[in-house]
């Protein structure tokens, strides 16, 4: 049978406890026959050992006082005020060691003159024989004892020197003592010091009595003859019957049995109970054992603490972990979604090339599968800049710029580019809600960030909706200094649970509908991003088979009092002839090939660079009129090409043309003194709006 698997902790406590007592009971009697057989050997330790430990702290006592003699000693202002007897000297600066141990100072000079000296009650100058100036050449340090009628004086004397010379191996340069008076105050330090009973004999003759109880140590104390003038007794307390007999033992015993007793309780009612409750939590996680285990403090109130922290470390983890097969269950939807989004448009790009290869169309089918292609192209392209996008906001790349902005020509604007791409097949009808308060003052907000916003608000509003309206607009709450953009439609709505996770990124609130729609769903995660870098917030309402309501607060502040809301002018452009010489530098021959025949449809001449070097060195030999500059080329950069060519010929107009199409991209490369900026994929539109602008 295992005993360890029976006995519990408690009963093993007590058991040890049991076994430690025996063992004390044991050594009581071994101690005490030990005793009893070695009381001599006891005393005659003891007495050597006090003895030992007596003289030392005596002569320590005394070494303080020899160590601060041979510090002030060597001293060059000290030397100087001996040699110069300068009295003040000693006044403001030795004065302070009078009041160290009733210690009084002595300084002579080398013709043995008394210079200055503690003032007080004794004059230093008849504690020192003529021969001890003469020993000190030989020992550097003496130490000695006078009596006369006021009592017993320890004094120290040293040679003065310079501080150059700590060792003192050069030639004195006068003389320092130090007088302590051995008063009864002196004795009782060092009877404290010793941890005995110390007096002070000036009659040695006549030695005090000793008691049995006690051991005793002498010093003598010697003049500066050598002879004995006094002695300092020290007696200690020392008990010599160490024997404890059988009734101390049984008293012991005894002790043991009530400690057992009371060491019981407390151990169940300090230790035992709350790991009883320990037990419990562990076994069954009980939380209420956690306040149980407060009330009892001290370590367990600390693993109390550790049982909240275990238990909030377990929510975290299921909380975490949740998270962690959500988000995975949202990725993979993600990129499945996104392969999705992607080879859509590619397929009708792929398939509808291959078909316009095919010498069997008509016209009109090659001009209906050129429309789907460009309409893919352009999905491709907007799906990518979503991505993008998203990335910068996640990399904290992107900072509002602040405008100023004309709010009722920026909503004709938004009302006019969105109109043309609502679907045919979609009976819905978008116009803007007129504002009640409406603005006659531009204000200052960042343009891009804001129609980025309301398109994207409104795209999801048109996508969502089949029939119906989509109605946006603002209002103005002067006092709050916020301006309040609301975007409606009738549309097919979002549930509750929907409205939840409707701006997160990777998660769509209907997947029936999703399947219907293109895009990725980044729309309203870009959204809000903005709104939040505007400072701004947004809310949602949503009744489902009703309609959904954004409505998004910005704060705002007025353009300057100068500035009103004025009216679009639009200058009539002369279209340019068509004879001017335009150089393409384009590394890609593809890009390049593209640029060239949208530029067929006029009668320019064109000219190709394939890197920015042979850019440089063609506008140096050749009248050209236009460039279309590409930022990335081999053997010279775009902008390194571009700075060259506008040293030779400042112009010369020069398009940026990159596939670098951030408003951060647009704005740092037209800074660079570009005199224009073009994306690609190029537009032929836009292609022929700068050259008519700059031509």
């Amino acid at each position: 049978m295992n005993l360890k698997k029976i006995v519990s902790t408690y009963w093993r406590f007590l058991i040890l406890l049991g076994i430690t007592i025996l063992f004390a009971l044991l050594f009581s009697y071994v101690l005490d026959f030990y005793l009893n057989d070695n009381v001599d050997k006891v005393y005659e330790n003891t007495s050597n050992d006090f003895q030992k430990e007596t003289e030392t702290i005596f002569q320590q006592n005394s070494k303080n006082l020899t160590d601060l003699i041979s510090i002030i000693s060597n001293s060059d202002e000290l030397v100087d005020a001996v040699n110069s007897q300068n009295t003040k000297y000693f006044d403001s600066q030795m004065t302070k060691l009078l009041e160290y141990n009733r210690v009084f100072v002595g300084g002579y000079n080398l013709d043995k003159q008394l210079i200055f000296y503690g003032k007080k009650r004794i004059r230093i100058i008849d504690f020192v024989p003529e021969k001890k100036f003469s020993e000190l050449y030989v020992n550097k340090h003496i130490r000695y004892y006078v009596k006369n009628e006021d009592g017993i004086f320890e004094v120290f004397g040293t040679i003065l020197n310079a501080s150059n010379d700590p060792t003192k191996e050069k030639a004195p340069l006068g003389y320092l003592f130090l007088v302590r008076i051995l008063d009864q105050g002196y004795v009782d330090y060092i009877g404290t010091l010793t941890h005995s009973k110390a007096q002070l004999l000036t009659d040695i003759s006549n030695a005090p009595e000793i008691s049995s109880k006690s051991i005793r140590v002498e010093i003598n104390l010697k003049d500066s003859n050598n002879k004995v003038i006094a002695k300092l007794f020290f007696d200690r307390d020392f008990d010599l019957n160490f024997s404890l007999g059988i009734k101390n033992i049984l008293i012991v015993l005894l002790l043991s049995i009530l400690s057992v007793v009371f060491l019981g309780y407390l151990l169940n009612k300090w230790f035992f109970d709350p790991l009883k409750i320990v037990t419990s939590f562990l076994e069954i996680g009980d939380r209420n054992a956690i306040n149980k285990l407060k009330k009892y403090g001290g370590e367990f109130r600390y693993i109390s603490k550790l049982f909240q922290i275990n238990i909030r470390q377990k929510e975290q983890l299921i909380l975490s972990r949740n998270i962690a097969e959500e988000n995975g269950e949202l990725k993979s939807a993600f990129l499945a979604n996104l392969s999705h989004e992607i080879r859509t448009p590619m397929n009708a790009i792929v398939g509808f090339s291959d078909l316009i290869r095919s010498h069997n169309i008509s016209d009109a089918e090659r001009d209906e599968y050129l429309m789907i292609i460009n309409k893919s192209g352009h999905d491709l392209v907007s799906i990518i800049e979503d991505l993008i996008e998203m990335s910068k906001i996640d990399a904290n790349q992107v900072t509002p710029k602040i405008c100023e902005v004309d709010l009722d020509k920026c909503f004709k604007e938004l009302q006019e580019s969105i109109a043309i791409t609502i679907p045919r097949n979609k009976k819905i009808e978008l116009h803007i809600i007129p504002s009640k308060n409406p603005l006659t003052q531009l204000i200052l907000t960042d343009e891009i960030k804001l129609k980025q916003i309301m398109l994207n608000l409104i795209g999801n509003a048109i996508k969502f909706t089949d029939f119906g309206s989509v109605s946006f607009g603002y209002e103005i709450d002067e006092i709050d200094q916020t301006i309040k953009l609301t975007v409606k439609d009738s549309g097919k709505g979002i549930t509750k649970e929907g409205l939840q996770y409707i701006f997160d990124r990777f998660r769509t609130v209907d997947s029936n509908s999703t399947a219907k729609s293109s895009g990725l769903g980044l729309g309203l995660a870009i959204s809000k991003a903005y709104i939040k870098l505007l400072g701004g917030s947004v809310v949602v309402d949503s009744v489902v088979g009703l309609g959904t309501v954004f409505v998004v607060t910005l704060p705002f502040e007025y353009a300057d009092q100068k500035s009103t809301v004025l009216l679009e002018i639009k200058n009539n452009v002369s279209t340019s002839l068509g004879n001017e010489i335009i150089l393409i530098a384009e590394d890609n021959n593809v890009n390049f090939i593209l640029l060239k025949k949208i530029l067929t449809g006029r009668n320019y001449t064109i000219l190709r660079a394939s890197n920015g070097q042979e850019a440089v060195d063609m506008c140096k030999n050749q009248e050209i009129n236009l460039v279309f500059m590409d930022i990335e080329m081999p053997v010279m950069d775009g902008i390194k090409a571009f700075e060259n060519i506008k040293n030779l010929k400042p112009n010369l107009s020069i398009i940026a043309q990159t596939a670098h199409a951030s408003i951060e991209d647009e704005e740092r490369i037209l800074s660079l003194g570009f005199d224009s900026y073009i994306t690609k994929p190029l537009k032929k539109e836009k292609v022929f709006e700068l050259l008519d602008a700059l031509l």
